[in-house]
């Protein structure tokens, strides 16, 4: 769910994770797409139309940021409630090849315990509720440290005092480039 906040703000930090990957490889002749599972706070067209406003920002951004005037990465939205089966047909897609979270703070992370299932290789933040059930052998545990929760991802649940986890977005960047350039030995890993 991408709720409120600003760059990096958000819960868990899907916009973080959108500037990191195209930073990561819009340099790259060949480039990997990112296939975005995301709603806000529902599924209606208009908070769909909303979610691709913040991605166009973002992509705004990172070419105003690097002067880069050439083809980006592609994102694909998936913006709807899907059942279980529809769920697990995305995980186990053969295109599908990797799962990657910068969150914030997740207080249980079902999609990554889902994904787990796959045998296919996770990036995620070193932070919070998933580290019951994610491997570090298995999966990457991507490094950051504790920062104060910014009044922009503010809301009835979320106060902003306190702290949660950012992800060390230039690490996050040469292991995704990695995981693309050497896929076989982080799958290998991960099953």
């Amino acid at each position: 769910t991408w709720l409120n906040g600003t760059l990096y703000n958000d819960r868990k930090n899907i916009s973080g994770l959108i500037k990191a990957f195209f930073e990561a490889f819009m340099h790259k002749k060949e480039k990997p797409n990112l296939v975005l599972k995301v709603n806000g706070a529902g599924y209606s067209i208009q908070e769909k139309e909303v979610i691709i406003n913040k991605i166009t920002e973002i992509e705004d951004l990172v070419r105003s940021n690097h002067n880069f005037k050439g083809k980006m990465p592609k994102i694909y939205l998936i913006n709807g409630e899907l059942t279980d089966r529809e769920m697990n047909d995305l995980y186990n897609h053969p295109d599908i090849k990797a799962m990657i979270s910068f969150t914030n703070a997740e207080g249980y992370g079902l999609p990554l315990l889902e994904f787990s299932t796959t045998g296919k290789p996770i990036l995620v933040s070193n932070y919070s509720g998933h580290l019951d059930f994610i491997n570090s052998d298995y999966s990457v545990l991507l490094p950051g440290t504790l920062v104060n929760i910014d009044s922009s991802a503010a809301n009835e649940f979320l106060p902003s005092i306190g702290t949660w986890y950012r992800v060390n977005e230039q690490f996050a960047k040469k292991i995704m480039v990695d995981l693309y350039e050497n896929y076989d030995r982080y799958h290998e890993k991960s099953r």
